[in-house]
């Protein structure tokens, strides 16, 4: 389970692992009270080993165990938070142009990525921003990265404003390299209901 988000650090993002279900995490302290990663598992059912962890990125090599022994196959796990500031979105870009290039095998980037990819994946508000979604869009193609799609609601985030103005947007998604795409061909991606937050939930 990845959760973006947080606002939460130290002890009291870990504590609480155990109460959901989960042996394991890995957690991105917040910046006061905002942002926070936090990444968990049962290390019974999946093996995950953490590679980097960082303000906007928990990057993982993931293997599925099997009555405890360890499958042969892995891929690689991008739980992102895409920062809302333009300049520090375009570091994420660039750092993840540098991980395409050292890696091969199955990838996975998903996450909330605070931006969309064309004008149909919002409603209401200003028009969307051409360059940030260029870059956005770039940096996927130069990855090999491809949008798996989605099954539910068209959107993922809403902002009722105080004029009571709704502004809807798809946000958040998961995007897959071909191989991830091979070894996983039926994967997919739901959104559900919002649950006390601004964003829906996705289960992959």
């Amino acid at each position: 389970m990845l959760i973006l988000e947080t606002k939460l650090a130290g002890l009291v993002a870990r504590e609480g692992t155990a109460k959901c279900g989960f042996s394991c995490c890995n957690v991105v302290d917040s910046e006061g009270r905002a942002r926070g990663l936090r990444l968990l598992w049962n290390d019974e059912d999946v093996y995950i080993d953490v590679v980097t962890s960082i303000y906007q990125v928990i990057h993982a090599i993931v293997k599925v165990r099997s009555h405890s022994i360890l499958s042969k196959f892995h891929w690689f796990l991008f739980g992102v938070y895409g920062r809302p500031q333009l300049d520090i979105c375009l570091q994420l870009w660039n750092e993840l142009r540098e991980v395409s290039k050292h890696f091969s095998g199955p990838w996975l980037v998903i996450g909330d990525f605070n931006d969309v990819v064309d004008q149909t994946e919002k409603f209401g508000g200003a028009l969307i921003n051409q360059y940030r979604v260029q870059n956005y869009t770039d940096c996927m193609s130069d990855c090999n990265l491809m949008d798996i799609g989605y099954s539910g609601g068209r959107f993922t985030w809403v902002n009722i404003k105080e004029n009571n103005q709704i502004i809807r947007e798809r946000i958040d998604r998961a995007w897959a390299n071909p191989d991830r795409r091979l070894q996983f061909p039926n994967t997919i991606l739901s959104h559900l209901p919002r649950i006390s937050s601004d964003h829906n939930l996705l289960l992959l």
